[in-house]
């Protein structure tokens, strides 16, 4: 019986050596196949509140809600740009609150879709972007967060439940 059990640990245990279909392979998830664009003048810049300013502005005179959606994505991805480029500058706190108003206007721009969808302006492919946004997003959070050695402290786990949210609204509106 002593042998059979002995057997049976040293070949489970040589087990991956012997056959490598019974390996087990690490998981790497897919990464998302979406392009952020550059993020420009980042907060710690000298003439970051006028970029704020200008877009502001722009947000403001455009009267079209699908602008309106499409601006609040573009917002978005250069925020989490910043927030890459902060962090790689150890701008820590400058990084975090980029992440978390790039989430708040991800969240913007989905919150948008069930009143294009409802009045019939949807554009064709806007759920589908920004839910691709969204996973580039929670990509780029979860990179960040293991290169940087960030610890899921209180304005991460904010712009993770403002990630969700917004992918939550997506999936329920998608057609």
């Amino acid at each position: 019986m002593k042998i059979l059990i002995a057997f049976l640990l040293i070949t489970f245990n040589f087990l991956p050596i012997i056959s490598p279909a019974f390996a087990q392979t690490p998981i790497n998830p897919t990464p998302v196949d979406y392009d952020l664009p550059y993020p420009g003048i980042l907060p710690d810049h000298p003439l970051y509140p006028l970029k704020e300013l200008r877009d502001d502005l722009l947000y403001f005179f455009t009267s079209s809600p699908q602008k309106k959606a499409e601006l609040n994505l573009l917002f978005a991805d250069k925020k989490i740009g910043m927030f890459k480029s902060l962090l790689e500058k150890n701008k820590v706190e400058l990084a975090l609150d980029s992440v978390v108003e790039s989430q708040s206007e991800l969240l913007k721009a989905a919150s948008l879709i069930p009143s294009l969808k409802q009045k019939n302006i949807l554009p064709v492919g806007l759920p589908d972007k920004i839910s691709l946004a969204a996973k580039k997003h929670l990509q780029e959070m979860n990179i960040m967060r293991q290169t940087a050695n960030l610890n899921a402290g209180e304005k991460l786990n904010q712009a993770l439940k403002l990630n969700n949210q917004a992918s939550s609204i997506i999936d329920s509106n998608k057609e």
